[in-house]
């Protein structure tokens, strides 16, 4: 029974050997084993038929029969096929690894790929739908905000407004504090700091320069005014070892960094880097402000970020060379009028000499300056390397400020986001991929500060139509330069009416749409492909057990990058989520985001009639009061009158202390009433922006606690401080709440005025509060009449004559002798005036003034009931009555000409008598219909446009024809006859 079970057995494995698939059936192994079966098959049954005693043949393992053979043979047989069996799965094994990695590098990895370009559009999309498109609506400067954000005035400059004409006065003297320095840039919007590059630094950057212009092509080159024979390019932080030196040394130069500290604010950011090179040839280019007034702190200072350019001179530079020429203390200027400004007395840093090399201007770039002309044939190349600063931004929750319109802002797109700590770190801040995330505004590391980040500041542009977004011609530029690297599929169809934001709001929807379909597209074919080929390979190796399942493997594949794409969905989502909850998100949705720092602030009718500025006035204001304007927060100190006050001030505060009371209202009422005579009013910036004039109680309030303020410095600082303090309650977006605007300003007065009263100091207050907001201080000067301070000591002198003035007397000697006004000062709304008709024609008429806006432009109703508007305050002058024998010219009743005659008599203060030249007839007449004109005579000085151009230009009249007209001869030996003498414009009539 066991023999015939034994042979079963080894039958049944005959089957077997010859059965599998994945054995050869001629190979020597397979045969030998058969051979072994066949034998031992025939030996079992030589033994049954002995009757030989059998020997244990089975053994049960598992429930399993397994047979022991004696054979050595069968053994050998088995560790063969054994070791066969691990060599085919070590190699299945290899192949199936090799196969995977294949199919994840060539499938899996692009297709996870793909998705993450799809995710990554869809956040784009959202973004720029949810985001950054209503963030360019809220950049917009509206005309509504122009209203609101006034911080000055329309200062339309002339050349008596150049702070001076001598090159040595702007050079910072080794003497100077850091103070010096700011007062000096607050003078005259522009200084000159020694050695800011050393030689030979300034050397081997300027060769470097020399070789890169060389090899620029239009694409690298940057625009210039009067572009021929000049080159610019942008340059990087670590394009060239002598950059990121030259940087170094500006960085760590031990007088101008604590300066430009101070000027701008601590680590500015830097917004342009480049170079300029003139060489022979190059002609002189118009006089221009790199900031446009309309765009510019000069008027709103809460709006518009100050920004300061270093000219750095990398050679002796004479003036044939080109060396710039500037105009001095044009920054406040917000007129476009340059030329005129700056013809006669702007000047060359070089002056008669050398601007020498390694030496810098650091001039705000709202002064008026421009390259001059290169005449030296023999001279090389003028090389300039340009860095401007700018304050850093704010807290993003509270920025109310755009990037200066009209700027170039020459700086590559990978610098922007950089402050000047990162450009003097360069090697290891401004490093790739961060120097790109920082520059898009998406990443920067904690302890870094944010500079303004290329995707802000272009958006600040195109929001408002600035260089680059202005016209219709370089929005197609845009599109052709974009279509020209972009695949067809990408590009969108051109619609009439189409600007910048439809268009990327267009493109973003493409860039979304296209690539989701392109991963879903490739996700659906690669799954189909997966599942054929694994059918397939399913059906060939079937019978191959080392080969595993192929739908199995195309199943996890097909898992694996469904997985991969979740995270990758998460991930978007989780980026959508971050943004959603980001400062920056809650801003634009709150709709705060650069909305007007002065939005809160409540709208007063007031009573009191606006002024007409003038540069002699002088201005409160607490709308600068704020820390993050850098030494913009004190301009106003440095307006003609503020200077002329401070001088006053600061000699009388000399005294002020050894006076007795009534003494001390004897000073103070001297000193305003000497600063009236000098045709100097104390004028407040009130809430609606405009300017009105303090009363005369208020004004002796405000000078007397000035007076005492400049005797103790320490007081004087913490009122400074309290002022900027109250300023962030009423102004700005970080105390916007309802009770912060009510009571901050509140405990801040009462804080000050508890101070200044244990100082001694009298408090005044030129901003009362409205209502009973806790205990409001007074503000009238019945506030000052409590108690007057003790005297210190005895009076050094005894005032004689109180109603001269004795402080003018003692400190008038050290106001600037620049400091000038046009003979239209004092005015105010309502005044009577005489108006040059439409600003443009040499022909005043009577009127009264019945509006003012930003402080200098007024509209004029003329006797006869016609307004003139948006007159400037220079074509505008307090009416003189007429006089007799003064030559007028009268209006004819029959067709309206204006006729020459002569003042015989006075009837009222409407009406006169006069003599006629044509007949000699006297009649009577209304002022309405009298008008004066300036008298030309050969050899006046005039202004005149050149070929009707409506530019004026400086001339001589050199004839007088019998028709009334003039022969010019201009400044520049151009000649024109025939003009009439109504075009003309006196040089000094107004």
């Amino acid at each position: 029974m066991v023999a015939e079970n034994a042979n079963e057995s080894l039958t049944a494995l005959r089957q077997q050997i010859l059965l599998y698939d994945g054995l050869d059936s001629k190979s020597e192994a397979v045969k030998f084993a058969l051979k072994t079966i066949d034998d031992v098959q025939k030996e079992r049954v030589h033994m049954a038929d002995k009757d030989v005693p059998r020997q244990p043949e089975r053994e049960k393992t598992n429930g399993i029969s397994e047979i022991t053979i004696d054979n050595g043979k069968l053994e050998e047989v088995k560790v063969r096929k054994t070791n066969k069996d691990k060599v085919e799965k070590k190699n299945f094994g290899v192949l199936s690894f090799v196969f995977a990695f294949l199919r994840f590098l060539i499938a899996e990895l692009p297709l996870v790929v793909l998705m993450s370009f799809a995710v990554a559009a869809h956040v784009g999309e959202y973004v720029y739908r949810v985001y950054l498109d209503p963030q360019i609506d809220l950049m917009e400067y509206t005309d509504h905000n122009k209203t609101v954000d006034r911080t000055y005035y329309q200062m339309n400059c002339d050349a008596s407004d150049i702070s001076t004409l001598d090159p040595q006065d702007l050079y910072i003297q080794s003497h100077f504090t850091t103070k010096d320095s700011v007062d000096h840039m607050l003078t005259h919007g522009m200084s000159v700091y020694k050695n800011i590059l050393k030689k030979d630094t300034a050397s081997k950057l300027r060769e470097w320069i020399l070789e890169r212009n060389k090899s620029l092509n239009k694409g690298d080159e940057i625009d210039v005014i009067a572009n021929e024979n000049r080159w610019s390019f942008y340059i990087g932080a670590n394009e060239d070892p002598i950059v990121t030196e030259a940087i170094k040394e500006v960085a760590n130069h031990k007088i101008f960094l604590p300066a430009v500290e101070k000027i701008v604010g601590t680590n500015p950011a830097i917004i342009e880097m480049t170079a300029i090179t003139s060489a022979y040839g190059a002609e002189d280019q118009f006089w221009h402000h790199d900031i446009v007034a309309e765009g510019s702190p000069a008027k709103y200072g809460r709006s518009f970020i100050p920004s300061y350019s270093l000219f750095m001179n990398l050679q002796d530079t004479t003036a044939a060379m080109g060396a710039t020429e500037v105009c001095p203390g044009t920054y406040r200027c917000t007129n476009s009028d340059s030329d005129r400004t700056c013809r006669e007395d702007g000047f060359q840093v070089s002056g008669d000499g050398v601007w020498e090399q390694g030496d810098a201007v650091f001039m705000n770039q709202q002064s008026f300056h421009r390259g001059a002309a290169h005449t030296d044939p023999n001279g090389p190349h003028r090389v300039l390397f340009i860095i401007t600063f700018a304050p850093r931004p704010m807290d993003i929750k509270y920025e109310t400020r755009l990037v200066g319109q009209g700027g170039s802002y020459s700086l590559k797109w990978d610098m922007w986001g950089h402050t000047l700590n990162d450009f003097r770190s360069s090697e290891s801040r401004m490093v790739q991929p961060w120097t790109t995330l920082r520059s898009l505004g998406v990443y920067k590391p904690k302890e870094y500060q944010w500079g303004w980040d290329w995707i802000t500041q272009q958006s600040m542009r195109l929001a408002n139509g600035d260089i680059g977004y202005a016209d219709e011609s370089q929005f197609q530029a845009m599109v052709d330069n974009i279509r020209g690297f972009l695949p067809n599929i990408f590009n969108v169809e051109i619609s009439r009416g189409m600007g910048y934001k439809e268009y990327f709001q267009s493109m973003t929807e493409r860039f979304k749409d296209v690539l989701t379909k392109i991963a879903l597209w490739a996700s659906g074919v690669y799954v189909v492909i997966s599942l054929f080929l694994s059918l397939l390979l399913h059906v060939v190796l079937s019978r191959n057990k080392h080969f595993g399942s192929p739908i199995k493997g195309a199943m996890r594949s097909i898992w694996r990058v469904a997985m991969l794409d979740a995270v990758v969905v998460c991930i978007g989502y989780l980026l959508i989520c971050r943004t959603d909850n980001s400062d920056w998100a809650k801003a634009i949705r709150s709709k705060t985001l650069y909305s007007s720092a002065f939005l809160s602030v409540p709208q007063i009718i007031e009573e009191k009639p606006f002024a007409v500025l003038s540069r002699k006035d002088m201005l409160i204001s607490d709308r600068l009061d704020f820390k993050n304007l850098g030494s913009l927060s004190d301009m106003l100190d440095f307006h003609g009158g503020n200077v002329m006050f401070r001088s006053i001030i600061s000699g009388g505060s000399k005294i002020v202390q050894n006076l007795t009371p009534e003494e001390v209202e004897m000073l103070v009422e001297d000193v305003v009433d000497g600063l009236r005579r000098e045709g100097t009013r104390l004028l407040l910036q009130n809430h609606n922006a405009d300017w009105v004039e303090l009363s005369v109680e208020d004004a002796k309030a405000y000078t007397k606690q000035y007076l005492f303020l400049e005797t103790n410095n320490a007081v004087k600082a913490i009122h400074r401080e309290s002022r900027y303090l109250e300023s962030s309650f009423k102004y700005g977006l970080k105390y916007k709440g309802a009770m912060a605007q009510r009571y901050g300003p509140a405990l801040v007065k009462n804080l000050t005025k508890s101070i200044l009263d244990n100082a001694g100091v009298p408090y005044f207050d030129p901003y009362p509060l409205s209502g009973n907001s806790l205990n409001n201080p007074k503000s009238s000067s019945s506030a000052m009449k409590k108690e007057m301070p003790k005297p210190f000591g005895k009076p050094r002198f005894t005032l004689l004559y109180p109603h001269r003035s004795i402080s003018l007397q003692r400190t008038t000697s050290s106001i600037p002798k620049k400091i000038q006004v046009g003979k239209g000062g004092m005015l105010k709304v309502g005044d009577i005036v005489e108006a040059k008709y439409q600003g443009a024609f040499n022909e005043f008429y009577k009127g009264q003034i019945v509006s003012v806006q930003e402080g200098s432009i007024v509209d004029v109703l003329y006797s006869d009931g016609e307004i003139d508007k948006g007159l400037d305050q220079s074509h505008v002058k307090a009416f003189v009555p007429y006089y007799e024998g003064e030559s007028v010219e009268v209006k004819r009743s029959t067709d309206g000409a204006f006729l020459p005659a002569v003042v015989t008599g006075i009837i009222s203060e409407t009406a006169i008598y006069v003599r006629m030249n044509d007949n000699n007839k006297r009649r009577r007449v209304d002022h309405s219909n009298v008008r004066r004109v300036k008298q030309f005579k050969v050899g006046d000085p005039v202004f005149a446009p050149f070929n009707n151009s409506g530019e004026f230009f400086p001339a001589k009249i050199v004839k007088e024809n019998a028709d009334g007209t003039v022969n010019l001869l201009f400044d520049d030996g151009d000649k024109e006859n025939n003009v009439e003498k109504r075009v003309l414009e006196a040089i000094e009539y107004i």
